[in-house]
């Protein structure tokens, strides 16, 4: 907690203009990733396991992580150099514990917003993500003890009415036989919607985790994105080899691959803003 606060303090001041770019390309990773899954599930409607999706993109974070980990990842002046780098991996796994629940709504999220996209348009889908700003701000509040000012709640409630603006006027006409489609459009907003709210917890619930280590923990965002993949590929793998009957990479595409890729580099990028700049950033 109090290295942690230093390192943000740090790297505030000194690192500026690299928060700027992770928060940029964080931007962009996120319209990219939105418009290839809506491009896969809603326009092409290919088939393919989205469990492995996440499991391939988990697998990447992994190799990053413990890369960043073992050679480029800053250290807290109590850790114990001693145990070297397999050592300190070896106590990383063991107390992952932590990052199962973050992991289990990572999942929820992830595997949601491909029904999401495959009923509502792009715009209505990155509408009604803006969410996860009054969603984050909120579950600050309850769980970090955090002041939002009464101009800011005005703000973000402004915003929640600008969303439904937009979600109503994307809804289909009402016309003969609509019905159908009015119901899937609407099963694509609450998947949405469920989806920001779970954001909110699962990113607030990640920087409480950083922030309150127990005593002898000096683990680092590195060393918690480990545990999280680790976690994660526990979960997904299985899930992905019953779901394809051991046929794991079928219905993949250069696309898919590229999902994945984005996937991956979004929770990097994550990773990479959580050092550099605040978590209201992150989300606005």
């Amino acid at each position: 907690s109090d290295v942690y606060k230093r390192q943000v303090r740090d790297t505030h001041t000194s690192m500026s203009p690299l928060a700027l770019l992770m928060l940029g390309l964080l931007c962009a990773e996120n319209a990219a990733s939105m418009l290839a899954r809506r491009y896969a599930a809603g326009v092409l409607k290919i088939q393919f396991s989205k469990n492995i999706v996440l499991c391939v993109n988990e697998l990447m974070k992994l190799s990053f992580s413990v890369y960043m980990t073992l050679n480029h990842a800053p250290t807290t002046p109590h850790q114990d150099r001693t145990k070297g780098g397999m050592g300190h991996l070896q106590e990383v796994i063991q107390k992952s514990v932590k990052m199962v629940v973050p992991a289990v709504i990572y999942l929820i999220m992830n595997l949601i917003s491909y029904p999401a996209l495959a009923r509502i348009d792009a715009s209505t889908f990155t509408a009604i993500s803006q969410l996860k700003i009054l969603s984050t701000a909120f579950m600050s509040v309850q769980m970090l003890g955090t002041t939002v000012s009464i101009r800011k709640w005005r703000t973000l409630l402004l915003m929640v009415c600008g969303v439904v603006i937009v979600s109503v006027g994307s809804a289909p006409a009402s016309k003969p036989g609509s019905n159908v489609l009015l119901f899937d459009y609407m099963v694509g907003v609450l998947c949405a919607s469920v989806q920001t709210v779970l954001s909110g917890f699962a990113a607030v619930y990640f920087e409480k985790v950083l922030k309150t280590q127990q005593k002898g923990e000096t683990f680092n965002v590195w060393d918690r994105n480990i545990q999280l993949a680790v976690i994660s590929i526990i979960i997904y793998l299985p899930m992905g080899a019953s779901e394809t009957s051991m046929d794991l990479f079928s219905g993949f595409s250069p696309l898919i691959w590229f999902i994945c890729f984005l996937h991956a580099a979004g929770g990097i990028l994550v990773a990479l803003s959580v050092l550099y700049s605040d978590l209201s950033l992150i989300h606005i």
